[in-house]
């Protein structure tokens, strides 16, 4: 709420996210420091801090109950539009006792009887004051004592409606629906945050029919103080391609997840400050192209720390994640229409595309996205060939197999064989979570001298960018549209 006109506070839950921001403004005492107060001792002391400091800035407390998860959710909406702030009663009784601060409280523990009932009253009463193109998956999952999300900042400040509920459950996906088709949100709409199903990507079966498209985002800090930032386009060179021999094996090598906001800013940045050998072989890293507007600065920190042998890959599906199969079918054309000016205003040349199994649109997809390549993670589209818009091949490789640990690409390689006829192409999934981190780049190159050592002059690394170019090349010299 404290953000909704004017950047003016930023959150440190983790030391990197002070390094981010000094990353733009420097080192602490010389253009800011951290705002401290006399609560050190205290269970909520930056909470109070931060409220001692701006506490005339809210009208009121609105008392939820974390018994009632979905009461949390109705706080943030109604605080967001009312200029609230949301407590349990425990905090209520601390700011009365250790703030002396006796606001009014609207106490909603009670007001509902269900979920579903709550948020049917949020669609009477608050879904005319949402943002008209922005929404929020960002409940309290099991785990939120231990491990709370970040996202609610942003929820806040943007006032996007925020509902916690299951795809998987038939009357909460109906209720997902009906919060859309109330706001009748466009082509570019998003959902931030993430699903509460078993599957949180499947919240796309829900939203994607109303024009919603996903940016997964729970545990992204700090948004509503990054977005202020004027956007910024970007630039990044074209692939280029090597003459293709039969033989030989071309490998490119991505790493996973970056469709995902908190990972673009949390694991990938740290990957990229602090791996060592990062720049020693060729591997793509995905983004999401949204960062341009989201974050804008974080993306030119990777830009601007490129190497070589890096290269930004746009994450599921482009500048959102959908499921291709399920977006609405009279829309979907507009969808891919925002997608290219997304992409080539982040500047990548290259994108992964999932759950897009139909054939025209994922045909549609390559012929409409300005890339050179597309990364098929559903292995429906092998080395595919269509012309793009601007009349140049665009190519479809699989993405390839899921790599979560140290072996895993070395077992993949190795079950390529070299064909004599022609030349092989092959893509590697590197799983950021697991076999990435700090570690990543190190245990990924033990494992390419395994496979040269295994099979020597056999295998050739390239850029994804570079490897779409060469099978374009190849292709083009040898058939068109047919090469298997």
């Amino acid at each position: 709420m404290l953000n909704q006109s004017n950047a003016e506070v930023y959150l440190v839950y983790e030391d990197h996210h002070q390094t981010q921001f000094e990353d733009v403004y420097g080192k602490q005492g010389e253009t800011w420091n951290l705002l401290r107060g006399n609560y050190s001792e205290e269970k909520y002391a930056g909470l109070a801090t931060l409220v001692d400091k701006y506490k005339d800035r809210f009208k009121k407390m609105v008392l939820w109950d974390p018994d009632k998860e979905w009461t949390w959710c109705l706080a943030q909406m109604i605080c967001a539009q009312q200029k609230g702030i949301p407590v349990t009663k425990e905090i209520k009784e601390f700011f009365n006792n250790e703030l002396d601060w006796n606001i009014e409280c609207e106490d909603i523990s009670n007001n509902w009887a269900t979920k579903l009932e709550a948020y049917q009253w949020a669609i009477d009463n608050l879904a005319d004051g949402c943002h008209k193109s922005l929404s929020f998956s960002a409940g309290l999952r099991s785990d939120y004592v231990s491990n709370p999300w970040k996202i609610y900042d942003y929820a806040a400040a943007s006032k996007g409606f925020v509902f916690f509920l299951s795809d998987s459950d038939p009357d909460e996906f109906a209720m997902i629906q009906k919060i859309c088709d109330k706001i009748d949100y466009q082509p570019g709409s998003s959902t931030m945050g993430y699903g509460a199903g078993k599957d949180g990507d499947a919240l796309n079966n829900a939203t994607n029919p109303y024009n919603v498209g996903f940016m997964v985002s729970d545990y992204y800090a700090n948004g509503s103080f990054w977005c202020s930032f004027p956007r910024k386009a970007f630039q990044q060179r074209k692939g280029q391609a090597i003459e293709a021999l039969p033989g030989k094996i071309y490998v490119s090598l991505i790493w996973s997840d970056g469709d995902n906001v908190q990972f673009d800013s949390n694991q990938m940045y740290n990957m990229f400050k602090n791996a060592p050998g990062r720049g020693k072989v060729p591997v793509g890293m995905t983004m999401a192209a949204s960062l341009q507007e989201l974050n804008p600065v974080l993306l030119e920190y990777f830009y601007k720390n490129l190497t070589p042998n890096d290269e930004l890959v746009a994450g599921p599906s482009g500048f959102q994640f959908i499921y291709g199969d399920k977006y609405n079918e009279n829309n979907y054309e507009k969808w891919l229409e925002t997608n290219q000016k997304w992409l080539e205003t982040a500047g990548f040349h290259t994108a992964c595309l999932w759950n897009t199994t139909n054939k025209e649109r994922f045909g549609r997809y390559m012929q409409t996205c300005g890339l050179q390549g597309v990364f098929d993670g559903f292995e429906n589209n092998k080395e595919r060939y269509e012309v793009g818009k601007d009349g140049e091949g665009v190519v479809c490789i699989l993405q390839g197999a899921h790599c979560w640990e140290e072996g895993d690409v070395y077992k993949d390689l190795i079950s390529v064989k070299p064909n004599g006829q022609k030349p092989v192409f092959r893509n590697v999934y590197l799983i950021a979570a697991s076999y990435g981190g700090v570690g990543g780049y190190e245990r990924l190159i033990r494992e390419l001298q395994r496979v040269e050592s295994y099979l020597p002059n056999t295998y050739e690394f390239l850029l994804p960018m570079d490897l779409c170019a060469t099978l374009k090349e190849y292709i083009e010299k040898n058939g068109g549209n047919g090469h298997e």
